[in-house]
Order: structure tokens, then C-alpha cells, then sequence
């Protein structure tokens, strides 16, 4: 099955037959560990990172603002007056090609979807099934 959403280009394919993430809409202003939101088991397996949503969204149907917070085990890396999250996808790929010159950052990009579907999107009702290699 593929999602066809008139001029947006989300980043993903659904449908995918294996490594699937199956993604929940979610309300404005929640949060979560892991997947598919967040990655688990990065760097270090126990390493699970939590993200949240805010209150813009797309209108598409995507949460226009998106944190990623690390796991406990990271923020003794970050500076004390960064308030451990991250608000975009850069400054997340720019912590990681600092602290983890050797990682993959696509794959570590590939492991979790970065689009978080908003709960009332008229696309979204029900469950949405995106290739896990998806952005």
C-alpha cells in the first residue's frame, strides 16, 4: 500500500514487508520512549532515546514541532546549558557527527521515523504502516 499525500514529501514508503514500523497518531503535546518515534539501543544497547510532540502540525498531517531527547547515559556528554533535547533534525545529526565521528548517521536517521503522524490528520485514522528503513 502506498500513501499518496498531495505535495508533501514525507520521506517514507508504506507498506514495507519486513521492518516495518507501525506508526500511532498521536495528540498534540505527548510523549514516549522508543520506537517508532525515537531509536532504542543507540549507541548502546539500553540506550533508549524519548521523544515529544508539540501543538503545530503540518497541513499534511505531521507534527511540525519535534524534540528527541537522549538516553540518561548520553547527556553526561552534552553542555550544561543545553537542556538535553534536541529540536531538529540537524541539531541532532550535528551531535552525533561530533560525540560519534564513526557512526552511520543515516542509519541511525533510518532506525525510527522522524515524521510523527498528528492524531486528528483526516489520513491517519487508524494505524499507518511505514518502512522501518523510512525517514
Amino acid at each position: 500500500m502506498e500513501l499518496d499525500i498531495p505535495g508533501e514529501d514525507n520521506g517514507f514508503t508504506a507498506g514495507s514487508k519486513e521492518n516495518e514500523l507501525h506508526l500511532r497518531p498521536v495528540k498534540a503535546g505527548e510523549s514516549g520512549e522508543g520506537l517508532p518515534y525515537a531509536p532504542v539501543d543507540w549507541p548502546n544497547r539500553g540506550d533508549n532515546w524519548t521523544w515529544k510532540v508539540g501543538k503545530r502540525k503540518t497541513s499534511s498531517g505531521f507534527w511540525i514541532d519535534r524534540y528527541l531527547y537522549p538516553p540518561r547515559s548520553l547527556r553526561k556528554t552534552m553542555t550544561l546549558c543545553r537542556k538535553y533535547r534536541f529540536a531538529s533534525r540537524y541539531s541532532v545529526e550535528q551531535y552525533i557527527r561530533k560525540e560519534f565521528p564513526n557512526a552511520d548517521v543515516n542509519a541511525f536517521f533510518a532506525s525510527f521515523s522522524w515524521k510523527v503522524p498528528s492524531e486528528d490528520s483526516t489520513w491517519t485514522k487508524g494505524w499507518c504502516s511505514v518502512n522501518f528503513f523510512g525517514r
